[in-house]
């Protein structure tokens, strides 16, 4: 109570920098694991990232996909710099790979909808897609050329005076995100 919390949504480059800035209090990112000194980290838990699609998708066969099957397809990614989307393009970099979405939106949301509807598969963390996979409006794509995973975590930075309200909100949204994330 009396306690006003404001939401900022960016890149992890932007936030991390924003947070470098003190514009920010604290970070809570999906990214691969960030070990900088004027960060202290409060949570850092280990996501898986799957290939997903609707259950009538072609990749799905029961099967696994293999990489080159998965990159002929129509796919639906995350914008450029986003987090999962730069770890896959790091991971098919070093394969010599390359993938081209036909659409490109920062909006998860949108983008769930749009595979529940047979458009093309995408690549997500699996907290994102638990409920779609739960009720049988997507269904996960293995992949076993390409295992990825990031991590969620929290910073603050470590010039910046943590008072009690932070504290308990870092408290909270640790145990909350830790719980969602099971």
């Amino acid at each position: 109570p009396g306690v006003c919390i404001s939401v900022a949504s960016d890149t992890p480059a932007n936030l991390y920098e924003r947070l470098a800035y003190n514009e920010l209090d604290f970070v809570i990112v999906l990214d691969e694991p960030v070990c900088r000194a004027e960060f202290a980290p409060v949570l850092r838990l280990p996501m898986q990232v799957e290939f997903c699609a609707a259950p009538g998708h072609p990749l799905h066969t029961g099967r696994s996909v293999s990489l080159d099957a998965l990159l002929a397809c129509p796919c639906i990614l995350t914008e450029k710099d986003a987090s999962y989307r730069r770890t896959l393009e790091r991971a098919l970099a070093e394969r010599r790979r390359y993938i081209a979405p036909i659409l490109e939106s920062d909006d998860t949301g949108l983008i769930i909808q749009l595979l529940t509807q047979g458009m093309g598969y995408s690549v997500l963390p699996r907290f994102l897609i638990r409920d779609a996979l739960a009720s049988g409006a997507l269904v996960t794509l293995p992949v076993p050329e390409l295992s990825l995973q990031i991590q969620l975590q929290i910073f603050y930075h470590t010039g910046k005076y943590v008072d009690r309200e932070m504290r308990l909100f870092l408290s909270a949204a640790t145990r909350h995100l830790s719980r969602l994330c099971r």
